[in-house]
């Protein structure tokens, strides 16, 4: 179940609580960020635009054209090799004006402002144009324009590989920079918090070495690099690196995310043929996608990639939804999860086509999505590692009784049958011995037989104890009837029974009652000296009745008392004698069947007391 440093629980448990809260942490100051954001809401531009096909026209000649499109507020073109030119129209302002383009992920960027000598003023950003170069130090292009510029025409000239979406705003310069630390601390804290969960996955799957966490940390780290670089960062990454290797990440992650898929949910077991159809499709269209991304085909690559995570994703949460009506619960938390990472993959995938407007949801979905699914996948993996644990400590445990088991069975069956052999063989090497030889042998053999009999008849109580389709069998029974039995079982007047007021007829299974009871009185008895006598106490008190069982052995050592009822254990100062190990825990399952309570005390040098409560009416309700 876990691998070679699986001894790690406790430290475990540790990270993961440090890792539930920062990311309460993570959230709580993300949404104070995009509140303080949304005080300082930007101005939107409709700006009429131009298609350059040829990418060639020089600012005069666009400047010239007449055949400039009507304004619109977004600029939405998708995938495309032509240049965008757009005509903005500044409001007046008092003070200086930013104008910010809102997709980080432009490649050129190109703002021409005339100048009073006729010339043209250009001003450049974009990722194929070098950090340092900037007018600003920001994530997307902005530019600084002078009061001077207001009711100026401004033109825009936009190129890129990647999809050519986005919005133009204006900002005051006081409110824009106050915008971007908020926006920086909020990158901060959200690639700072998703970093540490990756790290604590590929440490959990070095101490566990389990498939899946290790799994999810590759398929995490993915989806971080790509988050990261859609998100514009890191900022002095130039274009001609980071478009590939943000085209290599979302040609990976379908194939990742494929192989987490099938150990989460278990498709080589329940869907051999699909898994093993998904795995092979998505390793050749990944290489595929990645050939074309690193080529002169970005878009076209790209785009292979985003099919192929489509694919992926429908498909799989077919899967998922057909296992979840087979009856597996885990798939339908892959729907949840995976959905809402799916949802913000799609938004940001229409966006890139051009089909979805531009706005602060389409932008940062992926993100979003991305944020809440990783997420939900650290809770579920918290919840299936605490699963794990405890199967572990059952299974572990199961594994201690059963040890204990085979040593218990090793002594408390073998001395019987060496017994019944040995007199075996003495009675049938003389057969015509001394009679008083013979029946002492004879009385040694069904001795041993009883002592077996006795350990069958435990196992078959304790059976039928531990199945629940074998249901308790209530009856009336006259319980003065059943003590006085159990007091005359032992002869000499080793038992005395006390009584109190008892009911006549007492609601209950009687045949388990009389072993929970036997087994108590012959425990005492067992341990017990010969010349000391045990007593039985039964009254009835205001809510039920009162069982004590009271000795004056040698008692149970005080670090071994809360162990007395656990199966197949036996205390120090009882090792060398017959036993099981199972009477007391079977008195313990027959009291909590009838719906009571049994506890012991065991006063220092006085013996011990064993006290039964059991409900008048619990059993009939």
């Amino acid at each position: 179940m876990f691998g070679q440093n699986s001894a790690s629980p406790i430290h475990m448990s540790w990270l993961y609580s440090i890792l539930r809260y920062l990311f309460c942490v993570a959230l709580v100051v993300c949404g104070l960020c995009a509140a303080s954001c949304a005080q300082a809401e930007p101005q939107p531009i409709a700006a009429a635009w131009l298609r350059d096909n040829s990418a060639t026209l020089a600012v005069a000649d666009v400047a010239r054209a007449t055949s400039w499109n009507p304004p619109a507020a977004y600029v939405n073109h998708g995938f495309t090799a032509a240049a965008i030119w757009l005509r903005v129209d500044l409001a007046p302002a008092s003070g200086q004006t930013v104008l910010e383009l809102t997709n980080p992920l432009l490649e050129d960027v190109r703002l021409y402002q005339l100048l009073g000598d006729g010339t043209w003023q250009e001003q450049r950003a974009g990722k194929a144009v070098p950090h340092a170069f900037w007018p600003l130090d920001t994530i997307s292009a902005a530019f600084v324009l002078p009061p001077s510029a207001a009711n100026a025409h401004l033109l825009l000239r936009v190129a890129s590989r990647t999809s050519l979406t986005t919005r133009v705003q204006s900002w005051s310069a006081k409110a824009f920079y106050v915008h971007t630390a908020h926006e920086a601390f909020a990158h901060g804290m959200y690639f700072g918090i998703s970093f540490l969960v990756i790290l604590l996955q590929l440490v959990f799957w070095w101490w566990t070495r389990e498939a899946l966490m290790g799994w999810y940390g590759a398929y995490a780290a993915t989806i971080l690099l790509v988050a990261m670089l859609a998100t514009g960062l890191p900022r002095d990454l130039p274009g001609s690196v980071a478009l590939p290797l943000g085209g290599l990440a979302l040609c990976i992650l379908p194939l990742v995310g494929a192989k987490f898929s099938s150990r989460l949910l278990d498709l080589r077991a329940h869907l051999p043929r699909y898994d093993r159809s998904m795995s092979y499709g998505l390793a050749g269209i990944a290489g595929v996608a990645a050939l074309l991304t690193g080529s002169t085909f970005y878009a076209l690559g790209v785009g292979l990639a985003a099919v192929a995570a489509l694919v992926w994703a429908t498909t799989t949460q077919i899967a998922a939804l057909l296992l979840w009506r087979r009856g597996m619960r885990k798939a339908l938390f892959y729907l949840a999860a995976f959905s809402v990472f799916d949802l913000g993959a799609a938004l940001r995938y229409l966006r890139n086509l051009g089909t979805l407007h531009p706005t602060e949801l389409t932008d940062y979905s992926l993100q979003l999505g991305a944020l809440i699914h990783m997420l939900m996948m650290s809770l579920y993996i918290i919840y299936r590692y605490n699963a794990l644990k405890r199967a572990l400590a059952i299974e572990q445990l199961a594994n201690q009784q059963q040890r204990d088991f085979v040593s218990m069975v090793s002594h408390e069956f073998r001395t019987p049958m060496a017994i019944i052999n040995t007199s075996a063989q003495k009675l049938a090497a003389n057969p015509d011995g001394p009679r008083e030889r013979f029946l002492q042998r004879c009385n040694n053999i069904r001795n041993a037989c009883q002592r077996m009999s006795n350990l069958i008849d435990e196992y078959l109580s304790l059976d039928r104890l531990e199945y629940a389709e074998q249901p308790m069998r209530y009856a009336w029974c006259n319980l003065q009837e059943l003590l006085e039995e159990l007091e005359a079982e032992f002869p000499d007047r080793q038992v005395h029974l006390i009584t109190g007021q008892l009911p006549e007829q007492f609601y209950c299974d009687r045949q388990l009652l009389r072993i929970a009871l036997s087994n108590l009185l012959a425990n005492a008895n067992r341990y017990s000296a010969p010349d000391k006598t045990i007593e039985l106490h039964a009254a009835s008190d205001a809510g039920g009745l009162q069982i004590r069982v009271v000795d004056h052995g040698e008692g149970i050592a005080p670090d071994e008392l809360a162990r007395v009822f656990q199966k197949y254990f036996r205390g120090r100062n009882v090792s060398s004698k017959p036993g099981a190990g199972l009477g007391l825990f079977m008195v313990e399952r027959i009291v909590q069947q009838h719906g009571g309570k049994l506890s012991v005390s065991c006063p220092a040098g006085e013996g011990c007391t064993f006290s039964i409560w059991l409900p008048h009416t619990a059993s009939q309700s």
